[in-house]
């Protein structure tokens, strides 16, 4: 395991994704059964198994929708996207995999007037190097959902410059105008969403910088914050 810690960061809080669920599942309850008394022979396996041969125990809901896009949006949760990119595909194709939700994604942009010859998506949390997207094209996504009559939710899992998520520290947050989600890779950053002009008009927007040199990095964080900072008092 490696990375870094900001400087003078406190109660500093890592994540990381489970490769294997089923496993770690399993390796769970065999701990739980020992804790309580219960002989267990053998090691955890896994098996594959027909429907029709398997019994439910119990069922267990996820969280409802706006509250996983909130969680994947606030703080950048990369397996949530790519999970939500192959449900797309099993929803409408009936494939729980990246090829299908891609194909459905791109489909369902483009069925409404977006250019997505530019949308080069590889996964759905753009983790993947050779994952691209123009400006231009999120904006017009970004300027589709604002006419959606999903906007007011959409927006709410959204950061807000200054206030939350992985951009609350950019920005005094008086403004609280404008809708901002950040992203970055090895050499790669970028913010998109939303600002509220104050004539009250709704602004798309999406700034990046890609293939930089390490030793630029702290120049094109200070550079990108504080284009963010002169939208926000428009």
């Amino acid at each position: 395991m490696k990375g870094t810690i900001p400087l003078r960061a406190k109660n500093f809080l890592g994540r990381g994704s489970v490769p294997n669920p089923p496993l770690v599942f399993g390796e769970l309850i065999n701990e739980k059964l020992k804790e309580s008394g219960i002989a267990v022979e053998g090691k955890v396996l896994l098996q594959s198994y027909k429907s029709g041969d398997l019994k439910t125990l119990i069922s267990i809901n996820s969280k409802p929708l706006p509250e996983l896009l909130t969680s994947c949006n606030y703080f950048s949760i990369n397996l949530l996207a790519d999970a939500f990119t192959k449900q797309v595909g099993y929803k409408m194709a009936g494939s729980f995999t990246y090829e299908a939700g891609i194909k459905e994604t791109k489909n369902f942009w483009g069925n409404r007037g977006v250019n997505v010859s530019t949308l080069n998506m590889k996964d759905g949390s753009g983790l993947s190097p050779s994952g691209t997207i123009t400006a231009n094209v999120m904006c017009e996504i970004l300027g589709e959902m604002k006419r959606s009559s999903f906007f007011e939710t959409f927006t709410s899992t959204i950061p807000q410059l200054g206030i939350s998520g992985t951009v609350a520290r950019i920005g005094d947050g008086r403004n609280k105008n404008m809708y901002v989600k950040s992203g970055s890779i090895e050499s790669a950053r970028a913010y998109a969403g939303y600002f509220r002009t104050s004539e009250g008009k709704w602004m798309t927007f999406m700034i990046g910088v890609n293939r930089y040199d390490d030793e630029a990095s702290r120049e094109v964080n200070a550079f990108l914050r504080e284009i963010l900072i002169d939208l926000s008092k428009l």
